[in-house]
């Protein structure tokens, strides 16, 4: 739909945007669409003539990075202080996850764990489907055991 907008307005910019303007028709349209996405997305970059003339980034989920300044024991938990913690963020501690319950957006409490000196708990940014999408880490020190 939108191809089609920006052919109404003059607009034909981009080639996926001219593909589907000139070959949203054809008996071979969503078959050639999926082609041409591949070749972008993870093939050899033929429509750019061999070269991917994008630049990589390193792409930062959220508005403010995500901090960890202490992992330490209460009672029967784990308490992870830092900042801008929110409801995707979950605490790993040595690669293991574990439920996590945010207090507000500097405090992280993990039920019935433990830490010890040595120790790496992690705070994952993650959605429901479990894909990591950034990730901050903390080596436990012996200061943090109360």
């Amino acid at each position: 739909m939108a191809a089609h907008v920006q052919q109404m307005l003059g607009m034909s910019e981009g080639y996926l945007t001219k593909f589907h303007q000139k070959r949203k028709d054809t008996p071979d349209y969503l078959k050639d669409l999926k082609i041409l996405e591949y070749d972008i997305l993870y093939g050899n970059c033929d429509l750019y003539g061999g070269e991917n003339p994008f630049q990589a980034t390193n792409l930062i989920m959220g508005q403010n990075d995500i901090t960890i300044t202490n992992a330490y024991n209460y009672k029967d938990y784990v308490c992870v202080e830092g900042s801008n913690f929110n409801d995707y963020s979950v605490v790993y501690i040595n690669d293991k996850a574990y439920p996590t319950e945010i207090i507000n957006s500097h405090l992280l409490r993990v039920e019935k764990a433990q830490v010890t000196a040595g120790n790496i708990v992690s705070v994952v940014q993650q959605g429901d489907d479990k894909i990591e999408l950034s990730r901050v880490y903390l080596q436990v020190g012996e200061s943090e055991n109360k």
